[in-house]
Order: C-alpha cells, then sequence, then structure tokens
C-alpha cells in the first residue's frame, strides 16, 4: 500500500474511533466546563481501554436540555458501528461536548431525539464550528474523564498485539498538541478531507518514521 494511501487509511481509522466514542461538531455558546478531575490511568492498547476517568465531569450542573442531549450522543454512539463499546468513554465525549458548545447551538441543528434515532452520525455534519477558544476547552475538558494517550494508542493499536516496547515507543512520541488535534478533529466541525490538514498528517507521518515496527505491527508502514 502505498504512503499516502496507508495515511490517508490511518487518519480515517483514527477519526472512526473518535466518533464512535461520541459525536459532535463545535462552535456557538461555549458553556461551563469545570469540575474536579480525579487520576487518570494508562491502560493497555485496545478500543476498550482508553484509561477513563469516571469522576471527570461528574461537577458540572447542567440543564434538563443539555442533559438530553448528553444521553443522546452517548446512546447514538453505542448504537452506532463503534470502535469501542465502553459507556463511560462515550460519555465523557458526550458531556464535555456539549458543555463546549452549549444547547443553543445544539437546539439550533438537530434534537436529541433526532439524534438518537440516528446512530453513527458524523458530528462534523452538524455544521457547528468551534472557535479556537472552544477547541481548547473541549480538550482541557476531555483531560478530565479520559487519558487522551491511551484512547488514541487504544485506536491505533487495537488487534495489532503490540509489545510494551511498541507501545511504549507510540505514546513517547505524543505530546498535548498532537493529541489535541487528533481529539477535537472529529468535532470541530470542518468538513474538510482529514489528509489535507498538515499537522494531523505530520502527526501520523512521524509515528511511522519513529516508531516503524509498532505502525508496521498495527498494518500500517
Amino acid at each position: 500500500m502505498g504512503g499516502t494511501t496507508v495515511r490517508r487509511a490511518l487518519c480515517a481509522l483514527i477519526l472512526a474511533g473518535i466518533v464512535a466514542a461520541c459525536g459532535g461538531g463545535g462552535d456557538d455558546d461555549a458553556g461551563d466546563n469545570a469540575a474536579d478531575g480525579s487520576t487518570t490511568t494508562t491502560a493497555e492498547a485496545g478500543p476498550d481501554a482508553t484509561g477513563t476517568t469516571l469522576a471527570g465531569n461528574a461537577g458540572v450542573q447542567r440543564s434538563d436540555e443539555a442533559q438530553k442531549y448528553v444521553d443522546a450522543f452517548t446512546e447514538a454512539s453505542m448504537s452506532g458501528a463503534a470502535v469501542s463499546q465502553n459507556v463511560d468513554q462515550n460519555r465523557c465525549f458526550a458531556e464535555t461536548y456539549v458543555d463546549t458548545v452549549g444547547v443553543d447551538a445544539l437546539a439550533a441543528v438537530e434534537s436529541p431525539e433526532d439524534m438518537t434515532a440516528a446512530p453513527g452520525f458524523n458530528p462534523d455534519d452538524l455544521g457547528i464550528v468551534m472557535t479556537p477558544q472552544q477547541q481548547d476547552t473541549f480538550y482541557s475538558g476531555l483531560q478530565r474523564c479520559i487519558d487522551p494517550k491511551g484512547f488514541f494508542v487504544g485506536i491505533v493499536a487495537a488487534g495489532s498485539n503490540w509489545t510494551p516496547d511498541q507501545t511504549a515507543c507510540v505514546a513517547g512520541h505524543l505530546d498535548d498538541t498532537a493529541l489535541k488535534r487528533i481529539l477535537v478533529s472529529g468535532f470541530d466541525g470542518d468538513t474538510a478531507p482529514v489528509e489535507s490538514d498538515e499537522s494531523f498528517t505530520a502527526t501520523i507521518d512521524g509515528l511511522i518514521g519513529a516508531c516503524p515496527d509498532a505502525m508496521a505491527a498495527a498494518g500500517w508502514s
């Protein structure tokens, strides 16, 4: 498989995992997104092993309508062709997304009932575009309830039987800048092909270059 094709396929896989972990785009009224976080744990590689921290967003107060959207996002992601079937992980993304963009932005494009009725929808298709500040808020919120590095490594390593050294190599070549771009990309409302994003593909290229054995074991070289 040619290098460009491989990178596009890997980007598609990563985005599928992000979308499966609960839908989203971004913009409009950013809501409060504060809560006391608890310590995350790095999970073993795998689609359901993502270092989820259950208490991450527990302290956020939401309206009944906001909670309906959280529940709808979580249910839709669990009903679709998800890479992960981890309810807590999906709810983490749902809560953080709803808290970030706000109910007004969501209500203007789709109801909770319609989301529930259309499992597996593409979050970016909602047409809500996150501002840079909202992207920062979204990523900060995710850090309270998942281990971003564990989540990413879990998607890429799924089914690859990585050794501990291979897992450590990939994890060691990821920083917050790369992880933020990866995790926000499925929720920011940008519908341009992911392979056109230089920062995104540079991250993938860097992983393939730095950890060729691990990436080859996962089918990407």
